[in-house]
């Protein structure tokens, strides 16, 4: 009898077990929400003339690494943007993910890029 029972709770507990498993394996096959991806970005930042809010608009940039990068630029005019790894916070990932965007000379336009449809047009939503 004490058999029975003791097969009985582990059979019931590795079924629990595997249906435990069950919505990890399938949530990690999904891709990730939209709403956790970067928007798509469009035009430039100058490093050295560049706000805290425009910082934080790259991928990987948030307020502290902003504000790092302030005082960096602020001691230490930059004349390469590689320089910016020298800064806590962007290692060579980060660098690459934001280098397209960095400028020494030049206005800042950094933006969120408006949806472009299949012809190349932006979509009636993003224009007005």
């Amino acid at each position: 009898m004490t058999r029975t029972r003791i097969r009985s709770f582990l059979a019931s507990t590795l079924v629990a077990l595997a249906c435990l498993g069950l919505p990890q394996a399938h949530a990690a096959a999904r891709p990730l929400a939209a709403a956790f991806m970067a928007p798509p970005l469009e035009g430039q930042l100058n490093v050295n003339a560049a706000s805290t809010e425009q910082w934080e608009m790259l991928p990987g940039i948030g307020p502290v690494t902003a504000a790092r990068i302030l005082d960096y630029v602020a001691q230490h005019p930059v004349k390469h943007t590689s320089q910016l790894m020298r800064i806590k916070g962007i290692g060579r990932k980060t660098y690459d993910r934001i280098k397209p965007f960095l400028v020494i000379e030049g206005d800042t336009n950094l933006r969120i890029a408006s949806p472009q449809l299949g012809d190349g047009t932006a979509s009636p939503a993003a224009t007005s």
